[in-house]
């Protein structure tokens, strides 16, 4: 009988230790989640200010009568660029650095000139940063950068390697944060669920309710805090610790992370 309680004692005792930790784990991962948004964010600027200081190169040498389309084709290939082309007022193609100037890119699929892109040939804005994907037959994905010459009537265009992107996005996705600290002993899963489904899992999840359907989940969601709970997942029990996960970026949902018992 004394053995017995014991044993309750320390396995209540355990249950108790981890969910501190996941719970501490959860704070971990929603915390690190915010600062990756945060990354993209900067991220995104620091590619915006790089493309311009590019761009204000290409209007010098435009204004010093330097630029050719040799030298254009230079420095995109030492820059990693896909593509650099100078644009008239009109959207006319007057200078790229590859032979054929593809001016497909700039159009949507009616042949009109995308509404960033107009808003710059018309002087309403100085700079636009686009992503591109199957616009054009010869590019399947990228960014593309626009900026004004601040003083001739041209625009310079900058396209993005899609290999340079993905690899920026690998690096500092949240999905990939959440497949790293998956990998750690003792975590069965970690799921990013929103209303309407997965966003994202560290592993596919056969059986998964919604939230809607699910009480704690809702409740948790609604007190915005750290809850957990055991449950059954694919024949097994594990602790379940969850969190709602609020961003811009992604729709409104919870982090759910599994331990093993």
């Amino acid at each position: 009988m004394v053995t017995s309680y014991i044993i309750q004692k320390s396995k209540a005792s355990m249950l108790e230790v981890m969910e501190t930790q996941g719970k501490a784990l959860l704070e971990a991962l929603v915390l690190a989640s915010e600062n990756t948004l945060t990354s993209n964010a900067l991220l995104e600027q620091a590619l915006v200010d790089d493309l311009s200081d590019i761009a204000l190169l290409i209007e010098n040498w435009e204004k010093s009568g330097t630029l050719s389309e040799n030298l254009l084709a230079e420095l995109a290939d030492k820059t990693g660029l896909l593509r650099l082309d100078i644009l008239s007022i009109s959207g006319e193609i007057l200078k790229s650095s590859p032979k054929i100037k593809d001016k497909k890119i700039y159009l949507d699929s009616l042949g009109n000139f995308l509404p960033e892109i107009k808003s710059i040939l018309k002087g309403e804005d100085n700079q636009a940063l686009l992503e591109i994907s199957g616009l054009s037959s010869s590019y399947t994905g990228g960014v593309l950068f626009v900026q004004r010459s601040s003083s001739e009537k041209k625009v310079i265009a900058l396209i993005v390697l899609p290999s340079y992107l993905d690899e920026i996005k690998k690096e500092v996705g949240i999905g990939f944060l959440i497949e790293k600290i998956s990998r750690e002993s003792g975590i069965e899963y970690i799921v990013l669920q929103a209303q309407e489904g997965i966003v994202f899992a560290s592993r596919k999840i056969e059986k998964l309710l919604k939230i809607e359907k699910d009480p704690f989940l809702q409740e948790a969601l609604n007190q915005n805090k750290a809850q957990s709970r055991i449950i059954d997942t694919e024949g097994r029990e594990v602790l379940e610790v969850v969190k709602p996960f609020v961003s811009t970026e992604f729709p409104a949902g919870i982090f759910r992370v599994g331990l093993s018992l």
